[in-house]
């Protein structure tokens, strides 16, 4: 509970305390403490430190990380524009026998996107059919943003078209919009 709490969002310096409740007692630290210790890093920015709890996490004998954690690592990349890294963390998740989620999925692409890495947003939102995910706006928006500011309106717009026209929130819409202007 405590490490949920430290997780807040908007809190700063939270991740600190995660961190020192996670080594203070690591004997009663499960997966779902690892998380919210990996999530209060994450809403600080702390990349490194949520890279190194989910490392910990992997190589403990507590269990095994959920998908919810590797989202939560992925997320913190998002503001130093680590894509690489992300990617290297949803195969890290295949690897491990996991599935690839929506949430998984959508914070790689908020981490490619923030990276101005547009072929890998069409390639994450391509695999989502095949993975037997729906891609929504959440996943849209981003990948409509990354092309149109990297001059690839065509290629997002084809995009959607592959998907059959996917409806999109207000957010997706404007981007789309933006494509289409270019």
């Amino acid at each position: 509970a405590a490490l949920r709490a430290c997780a807040a969002h908007g809190v700063q310096k939270r991740w600190r305390r995660a961190l020192r409740l996670v080594r203070e007692a690591p004997e009663a630290a499960d997966a779902r403490c690892f998380t919210s210790a990996i999530r209060a890093c994450a809403a600080d920015g702390r990349w490194r430190e949520a890279l190194g709890l989910l490392r910990r996490l992997e190589l403990s004998n507590v269990s095994a990380p959920s998908a919810h954690a590797y989202s939560a690592a992925i997320s913190a990349l998002r503001p130093s524009a680590k894509w690489r890294t992300a990617v290297a963390l949803l195969g890290r998740m295949r690897s491990s026998g996991l599935a690839l989620d929506a949430h998984c999925l959508g914070a790689a692409l908020e981490v490619c996107a923030a990276a101005d890495r547009w072929e890998e947003t069409l390639s994450l939102v391509g695999s989502m059919p095949r993975l037997g995910l729906t891609p929504s706006s959440r996943h849209l928006a981003p990948m409509l943003r990354c092309c149109t500011r990297a001059g690839h309106c065509a290629e997002a717009l084809a995009m959607l078209d592959r998907l059959g026209r996917p409806p999109l929130d207000a957010v997706a819409t404007a981007a789309a919009l933006e494509a289409c202007a270019r």
